[in-house]
């Protein structure tokens, strides 16, 4: 009788381990198809990290910083382990670039070291990944650095998860438009800029104008109509012709008229009716420079410093094969205020933002507008330690930094700045 129950403990219990083995599969596919996103982008450098995913709840990548050794750049990152049980992970790693909408990986030609990290659940790990300088990471494409690990299930481990990190090399270029055209004549040029996405538009009708409009646009029957998003409401037409825009003076309001010489005895419209509107184009190797903000409150830097937002340029750099010949990327963007998504800081002031370029411009100036108010100078703008510094001010505000170089390039920057008084 003792032998029955002793042997039917012995079944009941094999039973369990095997309901248990059959159920640890099931546990797995239920953690793969469980994804955890980064909250907000981050941006550190040229570095613009996007989404963090994991196959697993709870486990996720944590962006510490970024450096450059040498050519190479490294990825300071730190495993982040909320699941609820040990994990394992080593150094290997994988690179993608999204291509035409599908990622295709990267040769990095690194052999990793064959060692393994644990991380308990409720505790991080730091990790660094180097991406060697012979990898070309272009400006404006998307990456993703992907990994594996395991869950520890006392003595087992789980088929291998991925988790993942998506960044952007960028150059701070949401404002350059996909679509800019250019009247030129022998006074000058003017630029219309089309955002077809968000249906907004920026017109410089000449170098000699202090307005330039923006606002939105309609297309009906092939005419393009402008409406100025500002107290004059002023409208300017367009006509589509083959791959060119026709400005129509008769459906429009009135542009400036300025007298070019000094000899000129009568002015001309700096946009004469029929001119011809020829689209640029654009190149990503122009290497206008990105402008890093960083904010320093008691002499101390508070951030990690944010990439200011290309709010417009005119910029010319020689084509690379060494013909002599120039391209011109000129864009005239949104007027100060009328920014789409710029980047934001909030800080405890005083404080004093930091204008940390590729490039070092030869001169500065800043604007800035508080919503309802009108747009201000500062010109407190100080360059002691190599690099312009101004202070913010109290109060939400929109920043435009205007630089230029003494070759004549020009670059125009935004930012949206919220100054929070000390109590």
């Amino acid at each position: 009788m003792l032998k029955r129950k002793v042997s039917a403990i012995l079944v009941l219990i094999l039973a369990v381990i095997t309901v248990v083995a059959c159920a640890f599969p099931a546990v797995t596919r239920i953690r793969r198809n469980r994804q955890m996103s980064a909250p907000k982008a981050k941006e550190i450098g040229k570095f613009r990290f996007l989404n963090g995913k994991s196959d697993a709840e709870g486990v996720r990548f944590e962006v510490i910083g970024v450096r450059e050794v040498g050519s190479d750049v490294v990825l300071d990152l730190q495993w982040v382990n909320n699941s609820g049980n040990p994990i394992e992970f080593g150094k290997a790693y994988e690179l993608y670039r999204l291509k035409e909408e599908n990622w295709k990986e990267i040769d990095t030609e690194l052999f990793f070291p064959d060692v393994c990290y644990s991380i308990n659940s409720g505790s991080v790990g730091g990790i660094s990944y180097t991406i060697p300088g012979h990898v070309d990471m272009t400006a404006g494409e998307r990456y993703r650095l992907q990994t594996e690990f395991r869950f520890q299930y006392g003595d087992e481990y789980c088929e291998p998860l991925k988790n993942l990190l998506e960044f952007k090399i960028v150059k701070a270029a949401e404002y350059i438009p996909k679509e800019s055209y250019t009247y030129r004549s022998e006074h000058g040029f003017a630029t219309l800029c089309l955002d077809p996405d968000n249906k907004t538009f920026s017109l410089m009708l000449s170098l000699l104008s202090s307005y330039w409009p923006h606002g939105r646009y309609t297309e009906t029957d092939g005419y393009i109509v402008c409406k100025a998003d500002d107290e004059t409401g002023n409208t300017y037409t367009f006509r589509r012709e083959n791959e060119t825009l026709v400005f129509e003076a008769g459906r429009s309001s009135q542009v400036p008229v300025y007298r070019y010489g000094l000899t000129d005895k009568t002015a001309d419209r700096c946009v004469p009716d029929g001119a011809v509107f020829r689209q640029d184009s654009f190149s990503s190797k122009t290497d206008v420079p990105s402008l890093c903000i960083k904010i320093k409150a008691d002499a101390e830097i508070e951030n990690d410093g944010f990439l200011a937002a290309l709010c417009g340029c005119d910029w010319t750099v020689p084509i690379s094969d060494g013909s002599g010949q120039m391209i011109n990327t000129n864009a005239c963007g949104p007027g100060i205020g009328a920014e789409i998504n710029l980047p934001e800081v909030s800080i405890s002031l005083p404080a004093e933002a930091t204008l940390q370029f590729d490039t070092q411009p030869d001169t500065v100036m800043v604007k800035c507008l508080k919503k309802g108010s009108s747009i201000e100078d500062i010109c407190n703008i100080d360059r002691s330690d190599g690099n312009y510094t101004f202070s913010l001010k109290t109060g939400e505000y929109v920043y435009r930094i205007t630089a230029e170089w003494q070759n004549g390039n020009r670059a125009e920057y935004g930012f949206a700045g919220w100054g929070l008084p000390t109590d």
